[in-house]
């Protein structure tokens, strides 16, 4: 998260790569696609998504909303972030602080979802 904070995407990823290779959450794999998007690495971001999306029976939708924001898809992010508010992420709870979030700030929605979840009193 330091490199990403510090546009260090070399780094970012390539500590991204060895956390997976000791067991990686779909958190940790959803930042590594994060990662590849803001660092124009765009097709191998879409992999990340759509290897992601193929994890059976569940999609994480907070980690598919990191990835989508990443690339900039902000519908689709916004379309994940309802997702896991209505699942109760618990996720959810470091939304207001987590900046792969960023991005999506300015948008009207954000805050409409922080006062959803009561982080924005």
């Amino acid at each position: 998260m330091v490199y990403l904070a510090q546009h260090k995407f070399a780094e970012a990823i390539a500590a991204l790569k060895e956390a997976m290779s000791l067991g990686g959450s779909p958190n940790v794999y959803a930042t590594l696609g994060y990662a590849y998007a803001v660092s124009g690495r765009v097709e191998e971001a879409r992999r990340v998504r759509d290897e992601l999306q193929a994890i059976r029976p569940y999609v994480p939708p907070y980690e598919m909303a990191i990835v989508a924001t990443g690339l900039n898809e902000v519908d689709e992010a916004f379309e994940w972030l309802e997702r896991a508010l209505a699942e109760h992420a618990a996720w959810m709870a470091y939304l207001n602080v987590c900046p792969l979030f960023d991005r999506l700030r300015a948008d009207p929605r954000f805050a409409d979802l922080l006062r959803r979840i009561e982080l924005n009193s």
